[in-house]
């Protein structure tokens, strides 16, 4: 057997709906433990240990979802010296401690829920005309409880040039 013991796994039961700190009026969870990073457990994982065949394949399917075996194709490499020669500048920002939701999720394109909008465009009229004006990554998901989470994700994916 294999036994993985891991220290976030996924969160305890919300009955609440507590999800952010959010203005004084809201209910936050802070003073219940029912706010997201206090709901987070450790885990125990236990499951047989793999053949050696059976671990070749799981190792490939692994390479294969986090595309360690991906090579550009010649089109690839072209668009990609296309794109490098024309973009000059890239400015991008970062809205921090707020999900996509709590912004724009009343935003009328991309895949908002206008159910979890706390700071609709009547707060937020400079977030919601930049996000028509430019991309919208209403659709990028990232296990994490805290914005700090995130940050690797956000500002790791440049490379110096």
């Amino acid at each position: 057997m294999v036994y993985v013991v891991n220290g976030k796994s996924p969160t305890g039961p919300n009955p609440g709906f507590f999800y952010s700190y959010g203005p004084p009026t809201h209910r936050s969870g802070m003073g219940s433990n029912q706010y997201n990073p206090q709901l987070t457990k450790a885990g125990l994982q236990c499951f047989p240990r793999p053949g050696a065949l059976q671990l070749r394949t799981l190792t490939a399917q692994v390479a294969a979802n986090n595309r360690f075996s991906y090579t550009a194709s010649d089109h690839d490499r072209a668009v990609m010296a296309a794109v490098r020669r024309g973009v000059r500048h890239v400015i991008f920002i970062i809205k921090e401690n707020r999900t996509y939701d709590q912004i724009l999720g009343d935003l009328e394109i991309g895949n908002g829920d206008t159910d979890l909008a706390e700071f609709g465009e009547a707060l937020t009229p400079n977030q919601h005309n930049l996000a028509r004006n430019f991309v919208t990554l209403d659709n990028f998901y990232d296990t994490a409880e805290v914005s700090n989470d995130g940050w690797p994700w956000t500002t790791s994916g440049g490379r110096p040039t």
